[in-house]
């Protein structure tokens, strides 16, 4: 492990402030940032998934930003081939890799890779969808349930595409996704120093309120609406996207707009929930308490500090 090369990952929950402390970071040491959120690969979803400016992304010589169109699809193999990718590159110029982002399964990937050998079947995957599209995301859960009790117990039950990803690979190889990644031989190829900020629940959920009404007077609606006028809808991946799928709804006349707006909040509090659940199972993170925005710069040192000493 010493030998690897170091890579610095900050996770957590949404609006945690992991992109800030990136920056500080990054403002600090010579390195480039790898994004680890399944959203903002996508150009055109920016206010909905707090995609760092453009003149951030150059400044900090981002990657897996503003890769794909948001009618195409990306999965957590597709990250863990594009990040490592980056990984080598930012390692080539002597920088220090920053993975930044709140997405559990992507990060995994880039650190610890995915099963192997389990290839995307469009037979088995066009079958469940029509199953989704028919019974509901319930029915594939109970179905999953049946046949993989020990992923369904851990999957986030309200992801279709994790729901189908699973009982994908057990039709394919009557193996659990999780069990095959427990069992698989793992080749590790970097150290990773994983940092993420623990908030009181409460003053995060306040945070998560505070974003979305400030994404709403930025013009997120009218994002939305763009997307929705080019022919985007709740079919694709990109617009299942908690924010997005609310407005959607609400230009379908759906939802009332205040009514879309408190379940935008309910939702992304529910996911930011579930995130903590995940990462504290991640028995590698260490958890930096903080209470205000303006403890950031000291995080920040003190991440570093401890970071440089690390084997």
């Amino acid at each position: 492990m010493n030998n690897l090369p170091k890579i610095l990952i900050l996770t957590g929950p949404t609006c945690s402030g992991k992109t800030f402390l990136a920056h500080l970071i990054a403002d600090k040491i010579p390195s480039e940032i790898v994004s680890a959120d399944s959203r903002q690969v996508f150009k055109g979803l920016n206010i909905g998934t707090s995609k760092p400016a453009k003149i951030e992304l150059k400044k900090y010589n981002y990657h897996c930003v503003d890769i794909l169109k948001p009618t195409q699809n990306y999965s957590a193999g597709d990250f863990q081939i594009d990040g490592r990718n980056a990984i080598k590159k930012i390692l080539k110029l002597n920088k220090l890799p920053i993975i930044v982002g709140g997405t559990g399964l992507f990060i995994r990937a880039l650190v610890d890779g995915l099963i192997e050998g389990v290839e995307r079947n469009d037979l088995i995957r066009d079958e469940l969808e029509i199953e989704l599209k028919e019974k509901g995301l319930n029915s594939l859960f109970n179905k999953l349930k049946k046949v993989d009790p020990k992923t369904a117990d851990k999957i986030d039950s309200k992801n279709p595409r994790r729901v189908i990803r699973a009982l994908e690979v057990f039709k394919l190889t009557g193996k659990s996704i999780k069990s095959s990644f427990e069992n698989q031989n793992k080749i590790k190829l970097y150290n990773p120093h994983f940092i993420s900020l623990n908030w009181e629940r409460s003053n995060l959920y306040d945070k998560i309120n505070n974003r979305v009404d400030k994404m709403i007077e930025n013009g997120f609606v009218d994002e939305v609406k763009k997307l929705f006028s080019s022919g985007l809808d709740e079919n694709y991946q990109s617009m299942q996207t908690v924010g997005y799928k609310e407005l959607l709804l609400f230009l379908k006349n759906k939802l009332s707009f205040d009514e879309a707006i408190n379940l935008i909040k309910q939702n992304t509090r529910r996911y930011a929930k579930r995130q903590i659940t995940w990462f504290k199972k991640e028995k590698r993170i260490n958890w930096l308490e903080v209470a205000k925005e303006n403890e950031f710069e000291k995080l920040s040192a003190k991440i570093l500090d401890k970071f440089d000493k690390k084997s």
